[in-house]
């Protein structure tokens, strides 16, 4: 039997936490009712409809939510924010991170020990509802 390190763990773990985040891309882009259920079914929200997963998941699901905001002098450009959603930790610790200057981009990064791996995630509309509650909650 061959030990797992910590680095394949905190792969494993990031590659997983990633299925979730595109499981909620799925349910933001999808109307195929098959699609949808599974989706739902990956994220264990079987109790909910399509329209309540996103909020349904990161109430269920984060430890924490934070909002990072930076504006830079220029007045024409849109403040720019950082989502961090604390998925876990006391064990792996693992974020999703959404950077709002970062295209389409979600990171699922997982800390195991000293050992850190990063999956990023092309999701741009999970990117953009992320953008949206950062903004809502800046306000």
């Amino acid at each position: 039997m061959t030990k797992t390190t910590n680095y394949e763990e905190a792969k494993r773990y990031s590659t997983a936490i990633a299925g979730e985040v595109k499981a909620l891309e799925q349910l933001l882009t999808t109307n195929d009712p098959d699609e949808v259920a599974a989706a739902l079914a990956e994220l264990e929200l079987d109790h909910v409809t399509q329209d309540e997963a996103l909020m349904t998941y990161l109430n269920e699901t984060a430890l924490e939510i934070v909002h990072y905001y930076a504006n830079d002098d220029d007045d024409d450009d849109e403040p720019r924010t950082r989502t961090v959603i604390l998925r876990t930790c006391g064990g792996p610790r693992c974020e999703i991170t959404r950077e709002s200057n970062d295209g389409h981009q979600i990171e699922v990064t997982t800390w195991e020990l000293s050992e850190c791996y990063t999956y990023r995630v092309t999701a741009p509309a999970l990117a953009e509802q992320l953008d949206e509650l950062a903004t809502v909650m800046g306000s």
